[in-house]
């Protein structure tokens, strides 16, 4: 018997160099030493669940700020400051309300290169592969 295809993947690997991203200092440095636990937080859960993105909504925010120990408001203001920043894509969002990126789409397509399926929403990808032609479509 097989197993069910899963979107998400199992785990992701986190640059050494996570902490010297210029993106993700001027998170920490706008909403503090927390913003370090939530980007882990939204990065790991845009892994498992659908392997490249997330819809970001009320309850995502709440279950982001309840998991991580920081207020709604400060929740909201961080995901505010990683669209600023680009650590996530801000038309991606203005359109559909989902956090993502090139990087994050290009792990995910490293992390399934060896799966025969891979589900990929045209929307999204159409959204990103016009803004870096470096964004890479396996199959799907």
């Amino acid at each position: 018997m097989t197993r069910p295809l899963k979107p998400g993947i199992g785990g992701y690997i986190l640059d050494v160099d996570f902490l010297d991203n210029r993106k993700v200092r001027r998170i920490k440095d706008a909403c503090g030493a927390q913003a370090i636990g939530c980007l882990i937080y939204l990065l790991g859960n845009i892994y498992k669940k659908c392997g490249y993105y997330m819809r970001w909504n009320d309850d995502m925010r709440f279950d982001m700020a309840d998991c991580v120990g920081v207020s709604d408001c400060a929740a909201q203001e961080l995901v505010t400051k990683a669209l600023q920043v680009g650590f996530f894509d801000r038309a991606v969002y203005e359109s559909l309300g989902i956090l993502t990126s090139v990087e994050v789409m290009n792990r995910y397509f490293m992390a399934t290169e060896r799966r025969k399926t891979v589900f990929i929403r045209q929307d999204i990808y159409d959204l990103l592969a016009e803004k870096n032609r470096n964004c890479r479509r396996t199959r799907g």
